[in-house]
């Protein structure tokens, strides 16, 4: 069944260790071995033009590949710190809090996790809504003044908060986040914090009896593509929020326009690219199973751009970079440019061909 490549070059079946079962190539196998003949052509080329600072197709994966690596290894010390789920969860917080918050929303998952969340609440009692307003004091977000709540019915709810923490505040840590840290300038008013805080405290009850790190792990152990992917994850992660947040949001925090679902599309892919993908592939390599992490890898090359990628349009010859649609051209050059996020700074990076 397993038979050792034959007519390719020998510098290239040194590199291209493993075996190949043709019949199950999604090309033949003449045009795989074009392909990587092509891979091989690039990588002997010379690098970085000295005059032009242009960068190689070759070169913008293995930067982009760099990122993936020190991706893992900071979500490994969270995983020796806190453990799988908890780790899960404190990458969907960071995700949630977007640029601005996402060092806030970390840090309210390292201190108070998801079990010790579920600890301080009797499962009858358990609701998303009790989930936010405990995290919401926890977080800091509630040490304010709401202008609303001089209106009776944003007094009623006010009152409903101000019980939770005094009935909970004796299972809490002991060490509350300042409402200081918490940025709202320049967000567009779906991604204030009191939402996305409501969106993780959805899915934390969605996912109270069950781990949801388990049920990621299983999705992508069945290695479907990548649409497939999607098309599971999706539905798992973007929740329709409970209709109990509404009145606090409009009554008490005076929005008028307020989310439907923990999370949209692109935010749950861009929780799949930075978190599920390189937590999963540290996952793989505690347990010896390299099939699974080229499968992993293939998925991170062919994963669709999730946001504008606008780092790609400053370049002023985009339309030459080849790959532009894929995510991991927008992650090397947030690489080359030193940024720790997907939101890129106004400063010159190279040229691409």
């Amino acid at each position: 069944m397993w038979f050792p490549p034959g007519d390719e070059p020998l510098p290239l079946s040194r590199r291209f260790r493993h075996l190949v079962i043709s019949q199950n190539l999604a090309h033949s196998l003449d045009s795989w071995l074009i392909s990587m003949r092509t891979l091989e052509e690039e990588r002997g080329m010379p690098g970085n033009d000295a005059a032009t600072g242009r960068l190689l197709p070759a070169q913008l994966r293995a930067l982009a590949w760099q990122r993936f690596r020190r991706k893992c290894d900071q979500l490994r010390t969270w995983v020796q710190q806190s453990g799988w789920e908890t780790a899960l969860y404190m990458g969907l917080a960071r995700v949630l809090g977007y640029r601005q918050n996402r060092q806030p929303f970390t840090e309210l998952m390292r201190n108070f996790p998801p079990d010790r969340l579920l600890s301080s609440v009797h499962p009858l009692r358990r609701s998303a809504v009790l989930f936010w307003m405990l995290l919401g004091w926890q977080s800091g977000l509630f040490d304010r003044p709401f202008v609303q709540s001089v209106s009776p019915a944003g007094k009623s709810l006010l009152r409903q908060l101000q019980q939770v923490r005094q009935e909970f505040i004796s299972r809490f840590p002991c060490r509350k986040q300042p409402f200081i840290q918490w940025h709202f300038a320049r967000l567009r008013p779906l991604n204030n914090p009191y939402f996305r805080l409501a969106g993780l405290a959805q899915v934390l009850f969605e996912y109270q009896g069950h781990s949801l790190f388990q049920k990621l792990l299983h999705l992508l152990m069945q290695r479907l593509p990548l649409e497939r992917v999607f098309d599971a994850a999706e539905p798992a992660l973007c929740l329709p929020l409970s209709p109990a947040f509404a009145p606090f949001f409009s009554q008490l925090l005076g929005y008028r326009q307020i989310p439907k679902q923990s999370m949209g599309r692109i935010r749950c892919r861009q929780f799949l690219l930075n978190i599920v993908l390189p937590l999963i592939y540290f996952w793989a390599e505690t347990t010896h199973n390299p099939g699974f992490r080229w499968y992993l890898e293939d998925l991170y090359f062919q994963f669709p751009v999730v946001d504008d990628n606008r780092v790609v349009r400053m370049f002023s010859d985009r339309k030459k970079i080849a790959h532009s649609d894929r995510a991991y051209v927008g992650q090397a050059l947030l690489e080359i440019s030193g940024q720790p996020n997907t939101e890129p700074e106004s400063q010159p990076l190279p040229q691409l061909p």
